[in-house]
Formats: C-alpha cells, structure tokens, sequence
C-alpha cells in the first residue's frame, strides 16, 4: 500500500491510510505540540523516528482537501499471559487547529480501528497511552470502547554534571543474545512485552562487575521543544533556570535534548545500580535529564521511585501520570492483564 486509500468519506472529511507517511503527514506530525494540563511539548528531529515507523499504518484527514489530521498505528507482536498476541500501538492522533474541537480525533481513531479489525483475522488488540490529566481524551477513548489497562508514571533522573562510573559500557555484540535471553526472562510475567527495539543503534549499556552484567538498560536519544511546564517548579525550569550560570545546562526549553530508556535488566536486590547506570549514559550521551516510564504495579517502579537520589529536575516538577488504554477483539482485559500483572513500557512507543 504505497498510495492513499480513501477509508472513509462524508461530505467534506475524508480519511486515507498509507504504510508510508506522506509528505503532507510529515509536515503536520512536525507541528503537533502534545500534551495538555501536563507538560506540552513538539518532537524535535521527527524524521529518524518515522523511518523507524516503517511498516506502520498512516492515516491522514482531510478537510476539503486539505490535511488536517494525523494517526499512527504500528503492528506488533506483543507476548502476553495468554501467549503472543497482535497488537497495535496507535501514537500521533492529532487535529491541527481551529479543527480541535470538531470531533475528527475519535472520528480518525474509530475508523483506524474498523478498517484494522477488518483486516486482522486472528485475536488481536489496539492499545495507547493517554496522558491522565486529559480528561478530554480518556473520554473519547473510553466512548470508543477503550479501556484502562493500567497507569504509568514518567520518573525523570537528572544531573548537572553527570559522571560515567568505572564499571559502564556498552554491551558487546558477543554479549547480545545472552542478555536478550536474560530479559526475555525477566519480563515472562509481564505483559505487553516487544523488546522489538533492544540493542536498537547499539545503546544498550551496562555495568559490570568480574565480567558480568550487573544492570543494562536500552538508550534513545531524544529532542524536544517544552512549550509549557506546569506548576511553580515547571516556571522555575522553564524561565529561571535557563538563566542561571551552570546550572542552565541542566534544561534548555527550546531544545532538550535528553534520553528515555527501557528494558531494564538488574540483578535481584541491585535495583539501585540503575540509578548509578542512568548518570552514566547520562554522561555517555552528554545530556542531563533522562526519563523512564514505569507501570506502578512494576516491582521496579516500587523498588525506586522514592529511593536513591533521582535529581533536581524530578524534584521541581508535578508527577506525571498516564494511562494504557486498550481494546481487545478476541481477548478481553482479564487475559491481557490479570491481577496486577505490570505492563511493559517500550520507551520507542512513548516518546
């Protein structure tokens, strides 16, 4: 499907998918600024992101022709306490203004859904996050059929002059099967697991200690421009902050560059060897800020969230929640999550 396939058409609105992103997709996805009583912000860099989309369904809606409209939807093999399970993971819905308040955003997500469900014979299921705080959005996925799965909370780490510890490094391409072995393993009673993106680039790094892996975890480079922070704290970082000598490295709202990671792997009773192993990569990649988002019912979530020292930036900002929203065709929330299973959380999905 390298053209555009009108999917659904009423008067004025017409939605088209394509499994590549067009060029019209493109420029919109670069002026979407997401979030709402949380932090918003605009993805930097968009376009090494989507070349690592391939193979995703794009839908675009148009008003009178015009773009106006962007969905993501990326097929996955997701492992399950009921086995492997299709998924797909919807990201970048957005309506460009003054179109926000017309409806097109569940309209373009309810037909991204029926024209998948059509195609897709065998069980499957459509999940996404959706910030807590947006009231407007849990509505219209849960008047969509969605529901919650489980909720997240963004822990971000930071330091101003980050420094690398004696035992880091990068995993070796010797050491790769051994370790996605061992995170198979670990997360075997998670659900929602695609460790699609591990040893993506090669940044995956680790501490050793005689030879062995203590802790590793999988690193994205990220960018963003931080139009909005909330609260008092998110005005400090956003506007004082900056001007401060020194510490103003530690946040540049106009470019921040920083580093979201995932499949986390620790050696039972070592959790807090991923703090010392975040301000490594943190000098690895010369940033200051890196952000890791975590299910509540994750053991991990619980063995650091209050624990070790996690950085200025955590401190001056609100807590951020969001929520894991899911639909299931063949499969229902009590196979997908039973109890309090954790979800695993790809921070390739996220940010």
């Amino acid at each position: 499907m390298t053209d555009d396939t009108t999917i659904y058409q009423e008067k004025s609105v017409r939605i088209t998918v394509n499994r590549q992103a067009s060029a019209a997709w493109t420029h919109l996805v670069e002026q979407i600024v997401y979030g709402t009583s949380g932090p918003r912000y605009q993805h930097l860099n968009n376009q090494s992101k989507l070349d690592k989309l391939a193979g995703s369904y794009f839908f675009t809606l148009y008003y009178r022709d015009e773009a106006v409209g962007t969905y993501c939807v990326a097929p996955q093999r997701t492992g399950t306490p009921v086995g492997e399970v299709q998924s797909f993971y919807g990201r970048l819905l957005s309506i460009r203004p003054p179109y926000g308040d017309r409806g097109w955003g569940g309209l373009m997500k309810q037909e991204a859904v029926r024209f998948l469900t059509a195609q897709t014979a065998e069980s499957h299921l459509f999940y996404s996050h959706v910030e807590y705080a947006n009231r407007r959005s849990v509505r219209l996925s849960r008047k969509l059929h969605f529901q919650s799965l489980a909720l997240l909370e963004a822990l971000l780490f930071s330091r101003v002059s980050p420094r690398k510890n004696r035992r880091f490094g990068r995993l070796t391409d010797a050491e790769r099967p051994t370790m996605f072995a061992r995170l198979q393993e670990q997360y075997r009673p998670y659900t929602l697991v695609h460790l699609d993106h591990f040893y993506d680039e090669q940044n995956y790094f680790v501490l050793r200690e005689h030879g062995q892996v203590v802790a590793g975890l999988q690193v994205f480079p990220v960018a963003w421009h931080i139009a909005e922070l909330p609260g008092m704290g998110g005005a400090v970082l956003k506007h004082i902050l900056p001007r401060l000598p020194v510490v103003h490295r530690l946040f540049d709202p106009r470019q921040h560059q920083f580093v979201v990671v995932e499949a986390a792997y620790v050696q039972p009773g070592r959790e807090p060897e991923l703090l010392t192993l975040l301000e490594s990569i943190l000098a690895q990649f010369e940033v200051t800020s890196a952000l890791w988002v975590l299910d509540l019912d994750d053991p991990l979530h619980r063995a650091l969230h209050r624990k070790g020292n996690w950085g200025p930036m955590r401190a001056l900002t609100d807590r951020i929640f969001s929520y894991v929203m899911f639909e299931g065709h063949g499969v229902g929330v009590q196979d997908i999550k039973p109890g309090h299973v954790p979800v695993y959380v790809s921070a390739f999905d996220f940010s």
